[in-house]
């Protein structure tokens, strides 16, 4: 067995993150580092539907981190790399051109890099607008807005994530981003328009929680859904749009006022149903076809008809 290989499997002995001193052997010893799931100096390497990339964590003051990564991610070139970074109140919107510059250097080393722009408690994303051209996730967390207009046509953008958001902004921006896959609104109960997401092609993935839409039947064109998550939509009784997404594997509309579950016939793809804690659905009927189902959870729903 060769050196590295030893030195690879020593990093599995830990549960946290692998002692500095080992991942400081060489270069190969610290992408063994970076593989462990608690990786090195905020770095990992991991696996996701794009193949391997190297994904790196910061917090927007944290210049010691921006430091490491640039001197780390020009030496290193396997993969492309993820930059994750948190913005967290209005003061942190000083910290923007620093990232800025981050990406103008990289790209000027042609170091292939994307951010995962994390924004907290802001009241306008206009300042972020030259990094959310570079991103491919947006995460939204207890901002006060009027509009996503800074999110509209970016091209590299594949996920967006707004929670407990304030401000009577519409989600129409996101129907100009076609490569976004993953749209999740949760508790941001005066955003409108959901339904301009029926115009994304390759929408895999919606959740739509605690938001208050009493319809779900602009999800019908977007026919690479594979999950659907409607969990606590009260004013929700019909899970119709749903019909016939043949790719749909997970639906949870728990929490929710769903009378039937029928128009779920034609999902044949469908794997795990979440129904608890629906008072208004009294039966299950419409499941019988649908061979690939594993699994039902419906506690504390009031049935009376079990699956034909």
């Amino acid at each position: 067995m060769s050196f590295l290989q030893d030195i690879s499997q020593y990093m599995d002995y830990f549960e946290e993150s692998p002692p500095l001193a080992l991942a400081a052997v060489n270069s190969r010893a610290r992408e063994y580092g970076e593989r462990h799931e608690k990786g090195i100096l905020r770095c990992n390497v991991t696996s996701g539907d794009d193949g391997l990339r190297r994904v790196v964590y910061a917090h927007s003051s944290d210049v010691a981190s921006l430091k490491r990564v640039q001197w780390w991610v020009k030496r290193q070139r396997e993969y492309p790399v993820q930059i994750v970074v948190e913005f967290n109140g209005t003061e942190s919107l000083a910290d923007i051109p620093i990232w800025e510059t981050l990406s103008q250097q990289l790209c000027k080393s042609k170091v292939e890099h994307l951010f995962h722009v994390r924004i907290k408690k802001v009241q306008s994303l206009l300042p972020f607008a030259v990094l959310l051209k570079r991103s491919d996730g947006v995460l939204l967390d207890r901002c006060t807005l009027t509009t996503l207009e800074a999110l509209g046509r970016l091209g590299r953008l594949r996920r967006v994530d707004l929670s407990s958001c304030d401000g009577a902004f519409t989600l129409d921006p996101l129907s100009t981003c076609p490569n976004l896959t993953s749209v999740s609104v949760e508790y941001s109960h005066d955003v409108t328009s959901p339904e301009a997401l029926w115009k994304l092609q390759n929408l895999k993935h919606v959740v739509l929680r605690g938001c208050g839409i009493t319809s779900v039947a602009f999800l019908s064109g977007c026919t690479s859904l594979e999950s659907v998550n409607v969990c606590s939509s009260r004013n929700l009784n019909s899970l119709v749009g749903l019909s016939g997404l043949k790719n749909l594997q997970i639906v949870n509309a728990s929490h929710s006022g769903i009378e039937s579950i029928e128009c779920l016939t034609g999902c044949l793809s469908l794997q795990l149903l979440d129904v608890s804690c629906c008072k208004s659905l009294t039966s299950l009927e419409g499941l019988s076809g649908l061979q690939n189902l594993r699994e039902v959870l419906a506690s504390y729903s009031t049935l009376m008809i079990l699956a034909d």
